[in-house]
């Protein structure tokens, strides 16, 4: 589905009202986005009015629309392949999720943080480096479907919280981790490494 139709879509009937939850990323084992579908299943059932969609091709995409078939909120989950645009799926997002098991330092945190998207993500890899729990976003246990809903909840129902986090994720990308910044970083750490020859 293209970012014209996915606007299309969010404006016709029943979906205009939704929030929509984006996650981003290689559709594969390790990024638990089976725990994601079922947490946003028991959110839909606790009378949360959200819908889910994935950014990503990869060697689960079978599955998980298997288990998007078997839910009876089917029409809530979507699978929308590979996009070139993420930016303008970005500007869609009410929330961007990540529920991997493992992680190095994710750009897509990064972005969604750049974007001023509230971000809930699981307390792995580089995470934490990123992001401090109820600052610049919502840190959960990975591989834990409860956890995931309660995090995903908490940022749902605290609009004063949303809009905190976001002006401080955006504000740590800016100052911290701008392309400039990070380049900085690695000049400085050459320099060291030279300066100890």
């Amino acid at each position: 589905m293209s970012i014209k139709n996915w606007y299309r879509y969010r404006g016709e009937g029943h979906s205009q009202d939704r929030l929509l939850i984006g996650a981003v990323g290689r559709l594969s084992a390790e990024k638990g986005f089976h725990l994601l579908i079922a947490a946003c299943e028991n959110l839909i059932e606790a009378g949360h009015n959200i819908e889910l969609a994935f950014l990503g091709e990869g060697d689960q995409r079978q599955a998980l629309g298997k288990q998007i078939a078997e839910s009876k909120y089917s029409d809530r989950f979507h699978l929308l392949g590979y996009q070139a645009d993420t930016i303008s799926y970005f500007e869609a997002m009410d929330m961007y999720v990540l529920s991997s098991f493992s992680e190095g330092l994710p750009n897509v945190v990064l972005e969604a943080m750049a974007m001023e998207v509230p971000v809930v993500a699981t307390r792995v890899g580089g995470v934490p480096n990123l992001i401090s729990d109820g600052i610049h976003g919502v840190l959960v246990d990975s591989g834990n479907v409860e956890a995931l809903q309660q995090g995903i909840q908490r940022a749902l129902q605290d609009e004063t919280l949303r809009t905190s986090m976001v002006k401080n994720a955006r504000e740590r990308v800016e100052n911290e981790f701008s392309f400039e910044n990070r380049m900085a970083q690695v000049s400085q750490l050459y320099d060291q490494l030279l300066t100890g020859r």
